[in-house]
C-alpha cells in the first residue's frame, strides 16, 4: 500500500513506480520532496526508482537520505542500509559497501539478514578476505529459510560471527 497518499506528487510516482516506468516516477518523487515530502519513505521510493534504472551512484545517495532520516535498526532502516551496500557494490566499492552492512546492529531481526549475510560474503570475496567471505557464506546457508528459520539459529549465527571477529581484531 502506498506510505503517503496525502501528496498527489508521491502518490502518482508511486503508482508509475508501480507500473514500471520508473524515469516519470522519478520526476514526480522529486516535486513530492520539493513540495515538502521530505520523509524516508519519498526518498526510499526515490533511491528505489533508481536503483531498478541501475543509476546506483544516485540510488546510493538517496537511500543514504532515507537511512539518516529514519534513524534506529527499524526494518525500513535495515531495508536503506541494505540497499545502500547492494548499490555499492555495483559500484565496485566493496570496502564501503561493507562498513554499510557491519553498522547495521540487529540485522539477525530483520528479513534481510540472509541477503545481507550473503553482500558481505561477496564484498568479503572481491577484498581477497576469504576467510571472512567463508563465514558470512556458511552463515547465510545456515540461515536460509528452507534450511532453517529459526530465532535461536540466526542468534547462534551471529553469536558465532561476532566471536570470529574479535580473534580477527586480536589478530590485526
Amino acid at each position: 500500500s502506498c506510505p503517503n497518499c496525502q501528496n498527489l506528487f508521491f502518490l502518482k510516482g508511486y503508482v508509475l513506480s508501480q507500473q514500471k516506468d520508473y524515469r516519470q516516477a522519478i520526476s514526480f518523487f522529486i516535486s513530492a520532496i520539493k513540495n515538502g515530502e521530505n520523509s524516508a519513505n519519498a526518498f526510499s521510493e526515490l533511491a528505489m526508482a533508481y536503483f531498478l534504472l541501475k543509476d546506483y551512484k544516485k540510488a546510493r545517495i538517496y537511500f543514504n537520505f532515507a537511512h539518516k532520516i529514519c534513524s534506529g535498526q527499524s526494518d525500513f532502516a535495515i531495508r536503506q542500509s541494505y540497499y545502500e551496500a547492494l548499490s555499492l557494490k555495483e559500484l565496485k566499492q566493496y570496502k564501503k559497501a561493507l562498513a554499510v552492512l557491519n553498522k547495521i546492529s540487529a540485522a539477525y531481526k530483520s528479513e534481510y539478514f540472509t541477503d545481507i549475510l550473503s553482500l558481505q560474503s561477496i564484498c568479503c570475496y572481491h577484498l581477497g578476505k576469504t576467510k571472512e567471505a567463508l563465514v558470512y557464506i556458511n552463515a547465510s546457508i545456515g540461515t536460509n529459510p528452507a534450511l532453517s528459520q529459526s530465532y535461536k539459529t540466526k542468534a547462534a549465527i551471529l553469536k558465532h560471527m561476532n566471536q570470529i571477529k574479535e580473534s580477527q581484531d586480536c589478530e590485526e
